[in-house]
């Protein structure tokens, strides 16, 4: 599906089926990229998410794990702060459609991505989760 959205006209020269990136590559192609899309079965805290909220992309993901601590869809999670399109896992259809929604709304997408971005630096900026540990665990457990 998503492999026959990115054969339409004008498409080809602009999207690019990476496949695993290494680690150390992740920067330099999230500068270059204008959707980040990660649909997975499972993930951990999703370090890569938040590393992509802060630099400004659209993200368009699962809520498996970690992942839906804050990636949080306007239909899924009305709510919260939209902060991604979240799809099924397994659903290269739902990744297809939120893909195409993203660039048919590009205003759109600038306030998500800047409400995503915000939410990044607020709830986990490493000052903030520093300090909330020392707050709520450390000096808790310190005092007793």
């Amino acid at each position: 599906m998503l492999a026959n959205l990115a054969r339409e006209p004008g498409m080809t020269e602009r999207v690019i089926f990476t496949g695993q990136v290494d680690r150390t590559m992740t920067a330099k192609y999230r500068k270059i990229s204008d959707i980040f899309v990660l649909p997975s079965r499972s993930e951990g805290q999703g370090i890569s998410f938040l590393s992509t909220m802060v630099s400004g992309l659209p993200i368009v993901a699962t809520q498996e794990g970690g992942i839906a601590d804050f990636l949080f869809d306007a239909k899924r999670n009305p709510d919260k702060p939209t902060t991604g399109w979240a799809v099924d896992k397994n659903s290269p259809e739902q990744v297809a459609e939120a893909v195409k929604e993203i660039l048919a709304n590009p205003e759109q997408a600038k306030k998500v991505v800047a409400t995503a971005r915000q939410f990044a630096i607020e709830n986990f900026d490493w000052n903030v989760i520093a300090k909330n540990m020392r707050e709520k665990v450390f000096e808790r457990v310190l005092t007793k």
